[in-house]
């Protein structure tokens, strides 16, 4: 399940950074989601993002994973409560299968909006 959250997240964040993430970024999200799970019963991306752009300190004693993680914070953030606000900011209303090989999601709508936002 761990994988699955973290493959997922890290695809939000490619798609809204357009590009691919940094080896440093991948530990920001792992640690980030580390924190979030063991936190809460139903973790949420808003909780993840939290934990991103301010690590427990007992995760960054010397605060290398806030700087690293800013970025890819930053655009998350976006998703919970920038301009693209509402798509990921509270538990799922269907039903998950973790065992199901696939889930799909159209993230045509992030890119379209980003790039209409630089004019």
């Amino acid at each position: 399940m761990a994988s699955r959250r973290r493959d997922l997240i890290g695809a939000l964040a490619e798609t809204a950074l357009e590009r691919r993430l940094a080896p440093l970024e991948h530990t920001t999200i792992d640690t980030a989601l580390a924190a979030t799970v063991a936190s809460y019963d139903v973790p949420v991306l808003p909780m993840v993002v939290d934990h991103i752009l301010a690590p427990d300190q007992a995760d960054d004693p010397d605060s290398r994973l806030a700087e690293d993680g800013r970025q890819v914070g930053h655009a998350l953030r976006r998703l919970v409560a920038g301009d693209l606000a509402g798509l990921f900011d509270g538990p799922s209303t269907v039903w998950f299968d973790p065992t199901l090989p696939m889930m799909s999601l159209d993230l045509s709508a992030v890119r379209r909006t980003r790039r209409r936002s630089r004019c």
